[in-house]
């Protein structure tokens, strides 16, 4: 997966969500709706949902998790009244004010609002390079506290004039200038702010990043860092695939290890059969392909014995099961072997066909004659 589509694909979520199409009008038109807040998950926060109408279609828009504090005119006993009682608050930040009535009860409740946009701060923008700004525009600014130092300080630091979509996402997600001068100190390319944003959607964290070059995994590049938090390569699976004996491997094989569910605990189990000599490649190929503890032990059980790594995956490609191997066997085969129960099943010489030559008097035929007779075109 790469990054840049992993971003693009949030800021366009953003955009939507924010209901970013573009609108005529003065910056400064006030901006009417309801509101409704309630008390959210994450402790000593709440959570405010805005939602007005515009024309032709319903726009909400959400500020997460708001700290109580920023409510000015709104205390903890109006939030909690089990009776409940009419409110007045309102919400200060650099782009604009929004004043909000309503009623509250027992963590919830809802009004209407009023918000009005900042001329200082619109100037101020303007001259960051934002000239186009309208009313949609500065009241998302707004509800995610994008201030003109926050513009300022990321210019600074090298960005230029970010899109409306990359500021509020950088917001959201909390790339700020303090979690840039950190990247940029572990030697990480910090040239995309797409990138910086996927680092914090995916947790990718400085400790993360300094956890990981503990255990040997060594990179610069965030789209790497960012693709082993996403498949869950963590210091501990580096540390307990090095004590099964795998050394030090690409930070790609420890993807593909994750991907394709190549644990520990998978590793020591093909070990306790017998398997001493593992690479990654033959790990994965055994979890693509089904070849399970349980399989190998079942193929032993019909007295195949110890079979190869390449030719239990072989088995498994072309549908030779335990119980296809119990079958050939009672028809008169015990010591058919692996390459020939491969050759079988490809050809198609089935139970069912070994009965039908022997109801025709073709009995104690070898299986290189099956299966030349399927190969001839003769399956009756």
């Amino acid at each position: 997966m790469r990054i840049a589509a992993i971003t693009l694909s949030v800021l366009a979520g953003t955009a939507a969500y924010f209901g970013f199409a573009p609108q005529q009008g003065s910056a400064t038109e006030p901006i009417t709706g309801n509101w409704a807040i309630h008390v959210s998950d994450v402790a000593g926060r709440l959570q405010l949902l805005l939602e007005r109408s515009s024309g032709r279609h319903n726009m909400s828009y959400s500020s997460s998790d708001v700290p109580p504090s920023q409510f000015v005119g709104l205390t903890q006993d109006q939030i909690n009244s089990p009776t409940g009682g009419v409110v007045r608050f309102r919400i200060a930040r650099e782009a604009g004010l929004l004043e909000c009535e309503g009623f509250l009860k027992a963590g919830g409740g809802g009004g209407v609002f009023h918000f009005m946009a900042d001329v200082t701060y619109i100037a101020n923008m303007r001259s960051l390079g934002y000239a186009d700004l309208d009313t949609e525009r500065v009241f998302a600014l707004s509800l995610h506290d994008v201030t003109t130092a926050f513009v300022k300080e990321m210019q600074s630091l090298g960005y230029g004039k970010g899109s409306y979509d990359q500021l509020i996402a950088m917001r959201i997600h909390g790339v700020t200038p303090q979690f840039v001068r950190e990247t940029r100190s572990l030697g990480l390319n910090t040239d995309s702010v797409d990138e910086l944003i996927a680092m914090r959607i995916h947790g990718v964290t400085p400790e993360f990043v300094r956890d990981m070059r503990s255990v040997g995994v060594n990179s610069n590049s965030i789209e790497q860092f960012v693709a082993m938090r996403i498949h869950g390569v963590s210091p501990e699976f580096v540390r307990e695939v090095k004590a099964n004996g795998l050394g030090d491997q690409s930070i790609d094989k420890l993807v593909e290890m994750r991907i394709h569910g190549v644990t520990p605990e998978f590793i020591q189990q093909v070990k306790s059969m017998g398997y001493s000599q593992l690479t990654v490649d033959r790990l994965v190929e055994m979890q693509i392909h089904g070849v399970t503890a349980d399989f190998v032990r079942e193929v032993k059980a019909q007295g195949m014995g110890a079979q190869p790594i390449d030719k239990l995956v072989e088995m498994r490609i072309h549908g030779v099961t335990p119980d296809f191997i119990r079958e050939v066997k009672s028809l008169g085969y015990p010591q058919v072997n692996t390459d020939q129960l491969v050759a079988m099943r490809i050809h198609g010489v089935t139970p069912e066909f070994i009965k039908s030559m022997s109801g025709h008097g073709l009995k104690d035929l070898s299986i290189d004659q099956l299966v030349s007779l399927k190969i001839h075109g003769i399956d009756r």
